[in-house]
């Protein structure tokens, strides 16, 4: 090898070298977004990114670089992962969890009835609501429906309103 050969390897070898301890040092982060990427993958959003690309590159680059670096494109995402987060907390909570479930489950039988009971209505005269809320299982479902009503009214006059 040449000395003018040896010159240039060891310029290469100093260039590499901190990159190779940054890469060492911050191994962690690194696999940690392999990882992230990977779930990426797994879950089709970089085919969706590829197709996108395929679709749109290189002529509306330009659009989809403004779309997503935009105000409103951040803000959107951001509320998003809030009301996403939001969800979570209320579904980590056991008895959250296990009526969605339970309603989930007995979905079909409730859209059925519903379904069923608005095709074939029955005049319901006073008398009539009043057997019918004896029931057991309408007066639970009743009064769960007016503690729920309770509730969301008072949660949503905490919401602030927007100013005109």
């Amino acid at each position: 090898m040449s000395e003018e050969e040896m010159v240039q390897n060891t310029e290469a070898n100093d260039d590499i070298e901190p990159l190779i301890r940054g890469l060492i040092e911050n191994r962690d982060a690194i696999e940690s977004m392999l990882n992230f990427f990977a779930k990426l993958k797994k879950a089709g959003v970089l085919d969706m990114m590829e197709g996108l690309s395929e679709d749109y590159l290189p002529t509306d680059i330009e659009f989809i670089v403004r779309f997503f670096s935009s105000k409103e494109f951040s803000t959107a995402l951001i509320k998003g992962a809030n009301v996403l987060m939001s969800l979570l907390h209320a579904l980590s909570n056991e008895t959250v969890g296990d009526s969605i479930k339970t309603i989930a489950y007995n979905s079909e039988n409730i859209w059925d009835a519903m379904v069923s009971g608005a095709k074939n209505p029955i005049n319901i005269g006073m008398l009539r609501l009043m057997a019918i809320l004896r029931d057991p299982d309408v007066a639970a479902g009743f009064t769960a429906v007016i503690a729920a009503l309770r509730e969301i009214g008072a949660a949503l006059r905490k919401v602030p309103q927007e100013p005109e």
